[in-house]
C-alpha cells in the first residue's frame, strides 16, 4: 500500500515539472510606426514588419521574445527632395510579463541593436547603435494560434552634437502592431 501511495505522490510532484517545459512559438506582425521627438519633426509616419520567436513556460508570468524588424519612414517634403527615406533594421531581445491564460494584457520591453539608414537622391548614410524599447499589448488566444495588438516606444540614443550646444539627437518611434503567433 505504501508503494502505491509513494508512486502516486511522485506522479503528482512530477506533473508540474513535466508541464513546465518551455514552449516555442513563431510569429509575424506589421503595422503603423509613428516617429516621435526630433525624428518626428523630420519624418512622416511609416510602416513596419516584424518576425518573432517567443519562448515561455506554461503558467509562468515571464517569457522571452526575440524579434527582427524593418521600418520605413518618408522624410517630410522639402524643396530639394521629396523621395528621401529613413529605414531602420532592428534585432531586439525582450522580456514579456503576462498573466497565465490564453487571453489578456501583457508588458514587453528589452534591448536591441538598431541599424538606421537615410537615403535621398544623391545621398546615403547609415549607423548602427544600441537602444531599448518598452510597451504593452493584449493577446487573444484562438484555436491553434494567438493574435495580439501592441504599442511600444523605441529609443535609440544619438551622439552629442557640439554645434547645437551638446543636445542629443535621438531616434524615437512608436510602432503599433497587429500580429499572429503559431
Amino acid at each position: 500500500m505504501s508503494r502505491k501511495l509513494l508512486t502516486a505522490a511522485l506522479a503528482v510532484l512530477a506533473l508540474p515539472v513535466a508541464t513546465a517545459q518551455a514552449q516555442m512559438h513563431y510569429g509575424v506582425a506589421a503595422g503603423l510606426s509613428a516617429p516621435e521627438g526630433d525624428f518626428g519633426k523630420v519624418a512622416d509616419a511609416g510602416y513596419h514588419v516584424t518576425g518573432l520567436v517567443t519562448v515561455s513556460a506554461p503558467l509562468a508570468p515571464v517569457g522571452l521574445r526575440v524579434e527582427g524588424s524593418f521600418s520605413e519612414f518618408n522624410y517630410k517634403s522639402t524643396l530639394s527632395s521629396t523621395s528621401a527615406k529613413a529605414r531602420l533594421l532592428s534585432a531586439t531581445a525582450n522580456a514579456v510579463f503576462a498573466s497565465p491564460g490564453i487571453m489578456g494584457p501583457y508588458l514587453v520591453g528589452g534591448l536591441g541593436i538598431y541599424r538606421a539608414s537615410a537615403e535621398c537622391s544623391g545621398c546615403s548614410t547609415s549607423s548602427t547603435k544600441g537602444g531599448f524599447n518598452g510597451g504593452a499589448g493584449f493577446r487573444f488566444g484562438l484555436s491553434g494560434f494567438s493574435a495580439f495588438l501592441e504599442a511600444r516606444f523605441h529609443y535609440i540614443p544619438g551622439a552629442s552634437d557640439a554645434t547645437t550646444g551638446g543636445v542629443k539627437s535621438s531616434t524615437q518611434f512608436i510602432p503599433i502592431s497587429f500580429g499572429l503567433t503559431f
